[in-house]
């Protein structure tokens, strides 16, 4: 059984704006009726029902390449104009469904009082001040107070300090480049941007 999709593969060589507009995919009318106008446009040029798998055998015949070469020539415009239609009913979608996500995100910003990224924040700060200073308390006792063994003892402390801030920079800096690249989203969206 073949599908538009065969079909698309099929005149490609010959009509690459039609197969182009019979390969989308997708749910939702402006894909069905893109590709039903470009399926209508080749089965009655061929002289074939309007069904792909008539059309799959009706594009082997040598005369089908001309035939789809006149069909390019006379609505290569139309199937473009039908393939930018889909496009943008899809990125409308992609933008109202990120608009819905941002929405929420925001009225959950609103309500929260604090939450566990704000814990996570609040400790990661308070632990890294806390090296800091018990490294500068290290390295004044060891040049003012003359104890050199304390310099000793700092790489260690600093491995131990790193593994720790490590993972919290992940968590949060995940966290925050999800937020941000849902933020941005809908603006990247609603530009055509990638």
């Amino acid at each position: 059984m073949s599908t538009w999709q065969d079909v698309a593969k099929g005149i490609a060589a010959y009509a690459p704006q039609v197969a182009s507009v019979l390969a989308l995919t997708g749910v939702g009318a402006p894909v069905a009726a893109a590709v039903g106008t470009a399926g209508a446009l080749v089965s009655a040029a061929l002289g074939t029902p309007n069904d792909a798998g008539a059309v799959a055998a009706a594009i082997q015949s040598p005369e089908a390449a001309v035939k789809l070469k006149e069909i390019e020539a006379n609505s290569g415009t139309q199937m473009a104009q039908l393939a930018a239609q889909v496009h943008m009913a899809e990125l409308s979608a992609q933008t109202e469904a990120l608009k819905a996500v941002n929405a929420t995100m925001q009225k959950e910003d609103e309500t929260r009082k604090f939450s566990w990224r704000d814990l996570w924040g609040w400790i990661s700060g308070i632990a890294f001040g806390f090296c800091v200073a018990l490294i500068g308390y290290l390295v004044v006792n060891a040049v003012v107070y003359n104890h050199p063994e304390y310099l000793a003892t700092i790489p260690s402390i600093v491995g131990a300090f790193s593994v720790m801030f490590g993972i919290s920079a992940t968590v949060l800096g995940v966290q925050s480049a999800i937020e941000t690249h849902h933020a941005g989203m809908a603006d990247r969206i609603a530009a055509a941007q990638p």
